[in-house]
This record gives structure tokens, C-alpha cells and sequence, in this order.
């Protein structure tokens, strides 16, 4: 992609898309560094407290594309991450600028035994709709959900 096409594409983006990216650039690095130095439950602990206690997003904002774009921001921003930034921490951001923006969110952490080896997996959801691809789709028994409200530990 030129970067004429680049800036155009960058100009198309609405307000809360623009603020996403600011979010996720502040963010990322930092929920990186957190989760490998303090682990899940401080980082979330950190990170987690004041979502959505600014004033609920109105309903008439709260469009599902908006929120996919904003899940695909984040991405954009892991694929120029000079680290390897694997779903946990990707996952993580996405919940945290969704939660920052309004918009109510989860976060799910699954296993799948495929091929006799234990794999995990994390990504977010909105109304049951997952963010990001279809890779853990099916695939996945979610045993961890983190919401704005707390946390629940379940295997499906």
C-alpha cells in the first residue's frame, strides 16, 4: 500500500476510530510490558479499573462495524510491533480501548486439546460476536471470562 493510499485510508476513520488509535499505541506497549513483568490478574487489576465509568457511549454510536474496526486498529498495531505480540496481550488491548470508548466487552480465555496438546487461546467478544478472525471459533472451550463487572471462571 502507497502512502498516498495509507492517508486516505486514515482519513476515512470517524472520531472514536481516531481515538482508538491513540489508545492502542499508548496502550500496547505498555499491557506488553505488564503482563511480563506483573501477570494477568495485576495487569488486569491495572488496567481494567475505570472502564466504562465515564458515561455509557449512547446507543446510537454503539454500531457493531465500529467496534470490528476498532478490534482491527488494535491489530494493525501488533502487526508494527517490533516484538512478536501473541493474543493474550492483543486480546487485552482490544478489551481495554472498547472499555475506554464504551463499549462493553469481553474477554475469553480458552483451551483446545487438537492433535493431544494443550493450546490456549485469547480473544474478545462483543454480544457474543468475537472480534478478529474465525481462528478460535468453534475451535476453543472457553474456561475465563473477564467483564467490566468481574471475573468467571467456567469450562464449557
Amino acid at each position: 500500500m502507497t502512502w498516498v493510499a495509507s492517508l486516505k485510508k486514515l482519513r476515512r476513520l470517524s472520531g472514536r476510530q481516531w481515538g482508538a488509535m491513540v489508545l492502542s499505541g499508548a496502550y500496547l506497549p505498555l499491557v506488553c510490558l505488564s503482563l511480563r513483568v506483573a501477570g494477568l490478574a495485576r495487569t488486569l487489576r491495572l488496567f481494567g479499573r475505570g472502564l466504562r465509568s465515564s458515561q455509557p457511549t449512547p446507543d446510537h454510536l454503539t454500531n457493531p462495524a465500529d467496534s470490528v474496526a476498532i478490534g482491527r486498529i488494535v491489530e494493525s498495531f501488533v502487526a508494527r510491533m517490533p516484538w512478536r505480540v501473541g493474543c493474550l496481550p492483543l486480546g487485552l488491548t482490544q478489551w481495554i480501548v472498547l472499555g475506554k470508548l464504551g463499549v462493553a466487552s469481553d474477554l475469553r480465555i480458552g483451551v483446545s486439546t487438537e492433535q493431544s496438546t494443550l493450546i490456549a487461546h485469547a480473544w474478545v467478544q462483543i454480544d457474543n460476536v468475537s472480534l478478529g478472525s474465525a481462528l478460535h471459533q468453534g475451535l476453543y472451550a472457553r474456561i475465563w471470562s473477564c467483564r467490566e463487572d468481574g471475573y468467571e471462571f467456567q469450562i464449557e
